[in-house]
């Protein structure tokens, strides 16, 4: 007798063997974060030049609230401190007219490890640096301390644009953020003026940023940026900065600030330059010791300009909508030491999940 398997053994041995790989890949491939459902309206896709100049929902932002520019004609403020919130589809946010910044930024439809709503701004950072949005100024600073002055705050836009504005004395300082229902692009604009003389400043994310709940934060989050003439994603982690805030200067696509799969990243639209600096902030972690957290700041240079006019994206690391709103935040997405072969087969399960099975259990089979 021939010792031939029969069709049977040889099904299950091939099964058996698919199983085999896919359970070996999961310690190659890192996973690719839930992508929440897409909405049924479809959107034309946006490059980062068009990120500054046009809404477009999913796509592109509002880089600014149309505001006449501040001057020192009266006195703006408020009179106690008070916290602003903005709801979309994709986002809760928390501003403190305090230095017109970010307390809380949730993104709706996805968890923690510990299953709570994801808050990417780290909270016991908050105790020790300047919460996200906070000013850096390049050189001399204005005349009031723009991080903790209480900003005068105005909501329009059926309560998804937000003006802070503070003059007083010899300073004028604004803020404004515009976002969009469906989008997690939010138009950020900022601009200090000392005697009427703009001040050249950066936007930062210090203190960490992403999952709070993420075991060892310091070997998943980095601050980065895209090196547009060499074609090439510049990665730092905190220790780059323990001796003190590195920066650096160019044409950038995007600076920004990541864990493993969730990201917030400036987009400076048309602008020719713009500054990226990494900080490394001792805060504390979960059991109150102190641990060593990345933190960025950005903002563009443009000779004798104070204004930054910028786009930032602030969501998961999913490829299609990455790809969307800016081609080279594809690059954010880290396919690891196989990606030769792990990007091309993701693209063919997502391709299958989405125009033939409706899932990825069935894009899995076929």
């Amino acid at each position: 007798m021939k010792n031939e398997m029969s069709m049977e053994v040889r099904l299950l041995l091939a099964f058996g063997l698919m199983g085999l790989v896919l359970l070996v890949s999961q310690y190659f491939m890192k996973p690719v974060p839930p992508t929440k459902p897409v909405a049924a309206k479809t959107e034309a896709p946006a490059t980062a030049g068009d990120v500054a100049k046009k809404p477009v929902v999913e796509e592109a932002a509002k880089p600014a609230i149309a505001a006449t520019k501040p001057t020192n004609a009266k006195t703006i403020e408020a009179g106690k401190e008070e916290t602003t919130v903005v709801d979309t589809d994709r986002f809760h946010v928390v501003f403190s007219n305090r230095g017109a910044v970010v307390r809380n930024w949730t993104l709706k439809g996805y968890k923690d490890h510990a299953g709570k709503p994801l808050d990417v701004v780290y909270q016991p950072a908050l105790t020790k640096v300047a919460a996200p949005f906070s000013l850096n100024f390049r050189e001399q600073g204005p005349s009031a301390d723009a991080n903790q002055v209480l900003y005068k705050t105005t909501k329009s836009g059926a309560g998804l644009d937000v003006a802070f504005e503070y003059s007083k004395g010899h300073a004028n300082i604004r803020k404004s953020f515009h976002f969009e229902q469906a989008s997690y692009l939010v138009g950020v604009n900022s601009e200090v003026l000392q005697d009427g003389v703009a001040l050249q400043h950066t936007l930062m994310w210090r203190g960490g940023f992403g999952d709070p709940a993420v075991q060892n934060p310091t070997s998943v989050q980095h601050a980065l940026y895209y090196d547009l003439p060499n074609n090439k994603l510049q990665s730092k982690v905190a220790k780059d900065a323990k001796d003190g805030a590195v920066g650096a200067s160019g044409q950038f696509s995007f600076v920004g600030i990541e864990d493993s799969y969730f990201a917030a990243a400036f987009l400076p639209g048309n602008k020719s330059q713009i500054d990226q600096v990494t900080y490394a902030d001792n805060v504390p972690d979960k059991d109150g010791k102190d641990e060593l957290r990345v933190g960025m700041g950005a903002g563009v240079r443009d000779a004798g300009a104070g204004e930054n006019q910028l786009s930032i994206f602030v969501g998961p690391k999913d490829t299609n909508l990455l790809r969307k709103v800016d081609p080279k935040l594809e690059q954010l997405v880290d396919w690891g030491f196989f990606g030769i072969i792990a990007k091309p087969l993701f693209e063919a399960l997502n391709w299958t999940a989405e125009h033939v099975s409706g899932n990825f259990g069935w894009a899995i089979v076929l």
